[in-house]
């Protein structure tokens, strides 16, 4: 009864440390020495340290219709801004939807979340402004199969319309020559090509005109849904992943194949070793490996990197709901450079050891319960967006006290006051 009277007489206190009572063991050797290791695509293809819902990287894009003077190319203002809308939507649903490998027959290939999602980002300082975009250009509106180096890879659109440089990722939508259409030997295909500011697809409006009429005598129109696997792909190349089909592409998990648009029947190889890897040349696209999610990702998280500048800051945000407790008998090992929005607690008598680097939301806190021992292994816990975040704090017990233990070229950098003599009670 008397402990019913004495509210938080059985909660216990936290001490939040200084990099003083951190034991090292090891000496500082002036370099990083798993540098390489961090990069490792592995440490990024699930993540290791947020179990259960996955956290998304949201990509920031603008789209942008090049037409000419008359505005006769493409779609019209109204037509082309739900186009875009549809086509970010349409491409939206292929990251969100991972479909197992057709290559190898027969694989085992996991089948892991892309974890990705693209979002329609306007310029904050024009009032009004919705992220998509008109231009009326006769010099820069046009693409020619025959003369696309000319202005295809010459990035001529981003340098004089591009919006958020730097910021956000450009998508430009462009359409052949009209004069080269109506020529029977003009290659009228679909075409892209992505960097990491901006990529450019063309044939869209044209694509959207085009009409199949099925066996059934159904019609079928090909819109921004079968558009949305061409931008996908040049967005694959703009978040760093390259072609699959030569088989030089960084990964192991992405067969080299004879790059078949589709099933062909003829008793070729395009009878059977038809791929749907979205880096691939086939009608699917709907493929990812962990390897190239892994690649993607570990972009995402390297600090500097072009595809990381183009992502919503939301790991910056405190996250209550992103908290994470650790908990295990053995020794739990976790490499790569994370963010985390919400408070990481590791359970009483766990041994965690990080590599690399933990960047933490301002406001999240590491808590180590009784018996706990956190070691950085050559590893950085910072904030990443230039605020403080509350440092490492300990449950108090005498008894089973928990230890945190620094190893090489290891910081706890921009906590808000190291030291602190006794918190609250932990909850």
């Amino acid at each position: 009864m008397l402990l019913f009277f004495i509210p938080g007489a059985c909660q216990t206190r936290l001490h939040y440390l200084s990099e003083t009572e951190m034991k090292y063991e090891e000496s500082r050797s002036g370099k990083t020495a798993l540098s390489g290791q961090c990069r490792n695509w592995k440490h990024y293809a699930s993540d290791t340290l947020i179990h259960g819902k996955p956290p998304l990287r949201t990509v920031r894009v603008n789209v942008h219709f090049m037409n000419n003077r008359a505005g006769t190319l493409t779609f019209s203002e109204s037509e082309g801004r739900a186009y875009a809308r549809d086509l970010i939507y349409q491409a939206n649903m292929l990251w969100s939807k991972n479909a197992p490998m057709k290559l190898p027959p027969g694989n085992q290939t996991p089948v892991l979340p892309s974890r990705i999602r693209l979002e329609l980002s306007p310029d904050s300082s024009k009032p009004g402004d919705d992220g998509i975009y008109f231009h009326y250009d006769d010099t820069l509106s046009y693409y020619n199969f025959y003369e696309q180096s000319k202005i295809f890879y010459s990035g001529k659109q981003y340098e004089r319309y591009g919006v958020g440089k730097g910021k956000v990722l450009n998508i430009f939508l462009m359409e052949h020559y009209p004069d080269s259409m109506r020529s029977a030997t003009y290659r009228k295909r679909n075409n892209g090509v992505g960097f990491p500011d901006w990529v450019m697809v063309i044939g869209c409006y044209t694509e959207s005109k085009r009409i199949y009429v099925d066996e059934r005598g159904d019609s079928i129109s090909f819109g921004s849904w079968f558009m949305a696997r061409l931008l996908n792909h040049e967005l694959g190349h703009a978040f760093g992943l390259h072609h699959t089909w030569r088989g030089f592409d960084g990964c192991d998990d992405t067969p080299r194949n004879p790059n078949c648009w589709n099933y062909t029947h003829n008793g070729g190889p395009c009878d059977s070793l038809v791929s749907n890897n979205m880096m691939d040349y086939n009608t699917y696209q709907d493929a990812l490996t962990p390897c190239q999610i892994g690649r993607m990702h570990a972009n995402f998280a390297l600090r500097g990197s072009k595809q990381r500048a183009k992502l919503r800051p939301d790991y910056c945000r405190y996250d209550s709901s992103a908290g994470r407790l650790l908990f295990s008998r053995d020794t739990l090992l976790i490499e790569g450079q994370h963010d985390l929005r919400g408070d990481l607690t590791v359970g009483r008598n766990t041994v965690v050891r990080l590599r690399c680097e933990l960047r933490m939301a301002a406001g999240t806190q590491i808590i180590l319960e009784p018996g706990a021992v956190l070691i950085l292994d050559n590893c950085k816990i910072y904030n990443a967006c230039g605020e403080k975040w509350k440092g490492i704090a300990v449950m108090e017990n005498r008894k089973n006290p928990a230890r945190v233990i620094l190893k090489g070229e290891s910081h706890v950098l921009d906590v808000e006051q190291e030291g602190r003599p006794s918190a609250k009670p932990a909850p």
